[in-house]
C-alpha cells in the first residue's frame, strides 16, 4: 500500500466531511449571491423582495436536506466499513491459523 494513500486510514466519516466541506462552502457562496441579489431586488420594491426571499428560503432548505443526507450516508457507510473490517480480520486470522 502506498504511503500517500491517506484515504485508507482514519474514519470514513472524517474523510467524507473533509471531502464534502468544499461543496458546502460552494453552496454557501451561491446562497450569499442570492442575498446580494436580494439587496438589488430590494431597490425594485417590497413585492419583488418578498418573492426573492421565498426563493432563497427554498434553496437553503434544499441545501440543508442535502447536508443531512450526506451525514446519514456517511454514518451508514462507517458502520458498514467497521463490520467489513471485523469480518476481514476474522477471515485473515482463520487463513493465518490454517
Amino acid at each position: 500500500m502506498s504511503e500517500n494513500a491517506k484515504l485508507t486510514r482514519g474514519s470514513i466519516r472524517g474523510h467524507l466531511v473533509s471531502q464534502t466541506l468544499p461543496a458546502i462552502v460552494g453552496v454557501a457562496a451561491v446562497m450569499s449571491i442570492g442575498l446580494v441579489d436580494a439587496y438589488f431586488i430590494g431597490q425594485l420594491g417590497a413585492d419583488a423582495v418578498s418573492s426573492h426571499i421565498d426563493d432563497v428560503r427554498e434553496l437553503s432548505l434544499s441545501t440543508g436536506a442535502a447536508a443531512s443526507q450526506v451525514l446519514s450516508s456517511s454514518t451508514d457507510l462507517e458502520k458498514q466499513a467497521s463490520t467489513l473490517r471485523t469480518q476481514m480480520q476474522a477471515f485473515l486470522s482463520k487463513i493465518r491459523a490454517a
